[in-house]
């Protein structure tokens, strides 16, 4: 019987340090995490918009404008903001996005149309092509929002 006693106290006692231990690993988890995110925004930047970056000028620039394309090779009208950026700085970007608000015909916003590029070497140019979830063969306008990068 004093066994029974000793060996559920015992179990509880494991159980007890098993939790402790999880939280503590995930307490150590979320402050790294936490200093990941901290450290992501405070070298993310974009401009575009209403944003007042100056800098950005020195950064990229338009190869080719952003426009509408219409494909119509699939069974459906697929559409996408298609244009060219260069990097004209001197530095390669762990990230960069662009973004355009996209409308219907009817001048009401449908969503946010989204492409993005890994590695973006000095001196190189990228065709970007940005959708949205959103059925774009809705979208008769767009304008342009940001270009984001790290």
């Amino acid at each position: 019987m004093v066994w029974k006693v000793v060996g559920s106290i015992a179990s509880v006692i494991v159980v007890i340090l098993g939790i402790v231990l999880v939280a503590n690993i995930l307490n150590a988890a979320d402050f790294y995490l936490g200093d990941v995110y901290n450290d992501y925004h405070d070298n993310y930047n974009s401009y575009g918009g209403n944003n007042n970056n100056n800098n950005t000028s020195a950064k990229f620039e338009w190869v080719v404008e952003p426009s509408i394309k219409t494909d119509t090779s699939y069974y459906y009208v697929s559409k996408s903001i298609v244009g060219e950026i260069k990097n004209i700085s001197n530095t390669t970007y762990s990230y960069v996005s662009i973004k355009f608000i996209i409308y219907d015909s009817s001048g009401r916003q449908i969503d946010t149309a989204f492409d993005s590029i890994s590695n973006f070497k000095s001196g190189n140019t990228w065709k970007f092509s940005a959708s949205s979830l959103t059925d774009m063969s809705k979208v008769a306008s767009f304008e342009f929002l940001e270009i984001s990068y790290y």
